[in-house]
């Protein structure tokens, strides 16, 4: 997909979050495209379960399948830069690091250039070759291979983790459940479990627009958690995750 295809579409589900029904003519004057042009944006957009097409309109789902990874790392991404440069300060030299398939975690890997002699496990791809690029030992976690978000995931990828101690696991979150913990997808859940289990501390990381989103499989508790990392927390924010030791905010 051409950066300006991903920036387009990414701008349209921008728009939808903002007026969650709009024409499809109003978006081609919007862009100054082709109505043909827009059509397949929609299409794409569509098949993604981002959004649906109604009667001349595009909308968007409530709750949509995960979003594919070049959408998600436009999103915030000084933000995401700043979150995870806390999070590497936790991070020593001979230590074995998971870092998640977030778009989060990608962001940050520049951080880690500087810390020698450390292992990243990782069920990501991107981040598996970001690293590999930089001559960090990475350990790429096999198993089944989500189609938008080029991450593995199944019995074959938990089972894996079981054989591996992590000193410090680096996860994402899609959001918070009843005030209650954090949250994934499902075909993410048990392999997020296996990985609490396999990790000596777990820091969570994520920009305050997952505050209010609420994917149904909560993988962690708040209780389970050892460092919270994230931008601009109201005190509403932090009265949900009072429970966790340590709470960052990482200012942009």
């Amino acid at each position: 997909m051409s950066k300006k295809k991903d920036e387009r579409q990414f701008k349209i589900r921008q728009l939808l979050q903002e007026h969650p029904k709009i024409k499809i003519s109003d978006l081609a004057d919007y862009f100054q495209t082709s109505s043909e042009t827009i059509r397949k944006d929609i299409i794409e957009l569509e098949n993604s379960k981002i959004i649906k097409k109604e009667h001349g309109y595009a909308l968007l789902l409530e709750e949509p399948d995960e979003m594919p990874i070049s959408l998600r790392n436009q999103e915030y991404i000084e933000e995401k830069k700043q979150i995870m440069k806390k999070a590497c300060t936790f991070i020593k030299e001979g230590m074995v690091v998971y870092l998640d398939a977030g778009s989060t975690c990608l962001a940050g890997i520049p951080f880690l250039q500087s810390i020698h002699n450390i292992t990243i496990v990782t069920n990501s791809i991107f981040v598996a070759y970001k690293c590999a690029k930089l001559n960090m030992h990475v350990i790429l976690i096999g198993g089944n291979i989500s189609n938008n978000a080029y991450r593995s995931y199944g019995n074959f990828a938990s089972e894996t983790i079981d054989y591996i101690h992590i000193d410090v696991a680096i996860l994402g979150t899609k959001g918070f459940k009843d005030n209650n913990g954090f949250t994934t997808y499902e075909n993410e859940y048990e392999l997020k479990r296996h990985i609490l289990q396999q990790s000596e501390k777990i820091i969570v990381v994520t920009d305050k627009n997952k505050f209010n989103a609420q994917p149904e499989y909560t993988y962690c508790k708040f209780k389970e958690v050892d460092v919270f990392i994230s931008n601009t927390l109201t005190k509403e924010n932090k009265s949900q995750i009072q429970v966790i030791p340590e709470i960052i905010e990482a200012e942009v």
